[in-house]
């Protein structure tokens, strides 16, 4: 059938383009979102060639997302860009390289970062509702944060906020 089938690209370059107006305007280049059911992951980023990159996402596990969940599994892979414009093209590859073989470690760092990074930049409630469901699924990996832990960030970065306010 091919990589792009039963694709509906347009709508996700429309929300990854609104995302990327409103919290990523440091993301330069191209975006390009492929669809497919050919993917372990929920989504996956690759930042392929210097100025292009790329979200894969699985149509099968993501059907059940609605817009504002998409949003949020969007933005936890845009969170990847920015962690991969801070370390440059070539050691992107060698962690990426690393994340997919051995380092469990290093993936987890990456994934708890972005989760993290997501919350930051106000996404909680959509990284919150999207991490329920991928528990909810079954699918959850021990590399990502769970929603309790969403949860707990969260609110730490709060209280944390609201202290500093405070002093």
């Amino acid at each position: 059938m091919g990589l792009m089938t039963n694709c509906v690209i347009h709508d996700y370059k429309k929300i990854v383009w609104e995302i990327r107006k409103k919290s990523f305007p440091e993301i330069k280049g191209k975006i390009l979102i492929i669809e497919t059911k050919r993917l372990p992951f929920w989504a996956f980023f690759i930042w392929f060639v210097p100025g292009i990159r790329i979200i894969f996402i699985n149509y099968e596990k993501t059907k059940g997302l609605s817009k504002f969940e998409l949003k949020a599994l969007f933005v936890h892979e845009l969170c990847h860009a920015i962690q991969g414009k801070r370390i440059g093209y070539f050691l992107f590859w060698i962690k990426l390289i690393s994340y997919l073989t051995f380092g469990k470690r290093l993936r987890a760092e990456i994934e708890n970062e972005a989760d993290n990074m997501a919350v930051d930049r106000g996404y909680f409630k959509g990284i919150y509702s999207v991490t329920q469901k991928i528990e909810d699924a079954r699918e959850y990996s021990k590399y990502y944060l769970t929603a309790k832990q969403i949860r707990e960030y969260y609110y730490f970065q709060k209280d944390k906020n609201t202290f500093a306010i405070a002093q």
